[in-house]
C-alpha cells in the first residue's frame, strides 16, 4: 500500500503529490479508510485539488468502505474534499449523508464541526444556483443528526466549533428541520450568548448570520452578539460588519418580558441603539475614509452587494441617517466605475434603504440609474415570488364576501406589491405567513421578523392602512366560508375606523407625502481621523 506523509509542509512540491497519487489510484480499492482519509488531507493541505477522475476514484473506494471508517476518519475526509473547494460527486453524496448520520452520536465536537462544514461545502455557490431535491433531504438529514447528537456539555465546544455548526447548520437545512431541533438550537445560542465577549470577530459574524438565515430568535443571543460586534467594531472586516447589521435587521426587533400577556406588554428593544450607532459609525468612517483611494486600498476592501446589505441593515433597524445613504451611493459609484459586478438584490436593498429613510423624513435622492437598476431588479424577482394557499384562502373569502380587491398589487410610490389591495380606500391586506415570523416561540408566541415590520411601516409611511391577517389566527378560525368572511370583514372595520398613516394606520404619522422632508447633508462629509 502507498502511504502519503500526513505532515507534508504545505510548500512542499505538489508535483510529487501528483506523482504518488497516480501511483496510488490503480490500488486504491486496498487502502484502508485511514489511508484514504490521508490522502484528501494532504490535498487539502497543500492547497491542491484531486483531478474529476482523481476524485471520483477516490470516492468510489471510499464508498465500498463507508463502514470501516471512525468519525474522526470520515469528518475529516469530508471536512477536506470541501475545504479543499471540490464537491463529492451526486452519485457518492448519499452514502457519505448516511454515514454521518450513522456516526453522528459516536463524533467529538471538532468533528461533528468538520462533518458539517464539509457538507456545506459541497452546495452550489450563489443564491440562484440550483439545488437537487434528493441531494438537499440527504444533507440535511445528517445536519439534524448531528445536531440531534449526544453532546458534551456545552463549554466543551472550542469558538469555531460552535460558530461553524450553527453557520453550516443553517445553510444545509430548511424551515422544518429549524423546528424540529428548537430545543438545540436553543441551547446552542444560549452558549453563543454566554460567551460572546470572547468570540473573534468571524464568529460572532457567523452566529449572527445562522440565526437569520434560521428566523430562530433567542434574544439574550441576539442582544449580547451585537453588544460584542459593537465592543470591537474597528476589528470587523467588510463582510462581518454586513452580516452582523442585516442579521440584527432581518430578527424581531421588539420582545416583551416573560409571563406579559400578549398585546398588553411593554416591548424592549432587542438591540440596543448605542450598539446599533456604533456599528453605524464605524461603517461611515470606513465608506468616508475609502474616498479618493483606488476600490481595494488597503484597509478596506468593500463590494457592491457588502454595502448594499450594510445600509439597508441599518435602515430596517432604522439606524441610517442620509449621511450614511450619501456615502454608500458614492462608494457604489466608484466601485461600479472599477468594473466591479452588479447584483439585484444589492440594488432591491439600496432602494428599500431609501424608501425608509423617506418614510422617516430624510431628503435623500437616488441617482437615476441607481433606481433603474433596483426597479428592473426588483421585477425579476417579483417574477419569482408564487402566490401561496393560504393568500388564495384570503382572496377566497374577500371575493364571497363581496369585497372588490386586487391581488399582487403594487401601491404608487413602492417597487413592491402587497398581497391584497383595496386601493379606492388605500388598505393593504398583508397574508402573513410561518416566514414573516421566527420559526421558534418566546415566552409563548411567534414574533415578527423585523423586515415585515420595516415592510408594515413603510406602508404605512405611504398612506396606506395595513391590515395583517396573520397564520395563526387564520388557522384557528372555522373552516367555513361563512366564519372567515364574518372575521375579515370585523378586521376591516376596525382598520376602517382607524385614520390613515402611520404604521399599521394607527395615525402616529402623516403620510409620506403630506410630511415636510428633513434636508441630508453634503454628498463629502468630512472624515474622521484615523
Amino acid at each position: 500500500m502507498v502511504t502519503l506523509h500526513e505532515e507534508a509542509p504545505r510548500g512542499a512540491d505538489r508535483a510529487c503529490f501528483a506523482r504518488l497519487l497516480a501511483l496510488a489510484r490503480p490500488r486504491l480499492g486496498s487502502f484502508d479508510a485511514f489511508g484514504l482519509c490521508v490522502i484528501v488531507r494532504t490535498a487539502a493541505r497543500l492547497a491542491t485539488r484531486l483531478g474529476s477522475e482523481d476524485l471520483q476514484a477516490w470516492c468510489e473506494a471510499a464508498g465500498r468502505r463507508l463502514d470501516s471508517f471512525n468519525p474522526q476518519d470520515l469528518a475529516n475526509s469530508v471536512f477536506s474534499v470541501g475545504v479543499a473547494g471540490q464537491r463529492l460527486p451526486d452519485a457518492s453524496l448519499p452514502a457519505f449523508c448516511a454515514a454521518i448520520r450513522r456516526l453522528a452520536p459516536r463524533m467529538n465536537t471538532q468533528e461533528q464541526a468538520n462533518a458539517l462544514l464539509g457538507l456545506a461545502y459541497t452546495l452550489p455557490r450563489g443564491t440562484a444556483a440550483p439545488r437537487r431535491p434528493g441531494k438537499q433531504r440527504d444533507m440535511e438529514a445528517a445536519a439534524e443528526a448531528v445536531l440531534r447528537a449526544r453532546w458534551p456539555p456545552r463549554s466543551a465546544f472550542k469558538h469555531q466549533e460552535l460558530a461553524n455548526l450553527a453557520w453550516t447548520f443553517s445553510k444545509l437545512t430548511g424551515f422544518p428541520a429549524w423546528e424540529r431541533c428548537e430545543a438545540q438550537l436553543w441551547e446552542l445560542f444560549s452558549e453563543a450568548a454566554d460567551r460572546a465577549f470572547q468570540l473573534p470577530p468571524q464568529e460572532l459574524s457567523n452566529l449572527c448570520l445562522a440565526m437569520a438565515t434560521t428566523t430562530f430568535f433567542h434574544p439574550q443571543a441576539l442582544s449580547t452578539l451585537v453588544a460584542a460586534a459593537a465592543a470591537c467594531a474597528p476589528h470587523l472586516d467588510e463582510q462581518h460588519l454586513d452580516n452582523i447589521l442585516s442579521s440584527a435587521a432581518t430578527l424581531p426587533h421588539r420582545v416583551s418580558e416573560a409571563g406579559a400577556a400578549a398585546g398588553t406588554e411593554e416591548q424592549r428593544p432587542c438591540v440596543h441603539p448605542e450598539h446599533v450607532a456604533a456599528l453605524r459609525e464605524e461603517l461611515l468612517h470606513r465608506l468616508l475614509l475609502q474616498e479618493g483611494r483606488p476600490s481595494g486600498a488597503k484597509g478596506y476592501a468593500p463590494t457592491a452587494a457588502g454595502i448594499c446589505h450594510a445600509v439597508w441593515g441599518l435602515a430596517v433597524l432604522q439606524a441610517c441617517t442620509a449621511e450614511v445613504c450619501h456615502a454608500a451611493m458614492a462608494a457604489l459609484q466608484r466601485l461600479r466605475e472599477a468594473g466591479s459586478p452588479d447584483e439585484d438584490m444589492g440594488h432591491v436593498q439600496l432602494h428599500d434603504a431609501h424608501l425608509q429613510l423617506a418614510a422617516e423624513g430624510w431628503q435623500v435622492e437616488l441617482p437615476p440609474a441607481l433606481e433603474a437598476r433596483a426597479r428592473r431588479a426588483m421585477g425579476r424577482l417579483r417574477d419569482t415570488v408564487g402566490v401561496s394557499e393560504l393568500h388564495r384562502e384570503v382572496s377566497a373569502a374577500l371575493q364571497a364576501a363581496r369585497v372588490e380587491h386586487s391581488v399582487e398589487f403594487r401601491p404608487e410610490g413602492s417597487y413592491r406589491s402587497v398581497d391584497i389591495a383595496l386601493p379606492a380606500e388605500r388598505i393593504a391586506i398583508e397574508v402573513d405567513g410561518p416566514y414573516h415570523f421566527a420559526v421558534n416561540q418566546v415566552h409563548g408566541r411567534h414574533w415578527r421578523l423585523g423586515t415585515t415590520s420595516a415592510r408594515d411601516r413603510l406602508l404605512g409611511a405611504l398612506g396606506w392602512r395595513v391590515l395583517i391577517v396573520d397564520w395563526q389566527a387564520w388557522r384557528k378560525l372555522p373552516q367555513e366560508s361563512a366564519a372567515r368572511q364574518r372575521w375579515l370583514l370585523a378586521q376591516l372595520a376596525a382598520v376602517r375606523a382607524c385614520s390613515a398613516g402611520g404604521s399599521g394606520g394607527d395615525g402616529s404619522k402623516p403620510p409620506l407625502a403630506e410630511r415636510q422632508p428633513r434636508p441630508g447633508p453634503p454628498l463629502h462629509a468630512q472624515a474622521r481621523q484615523q
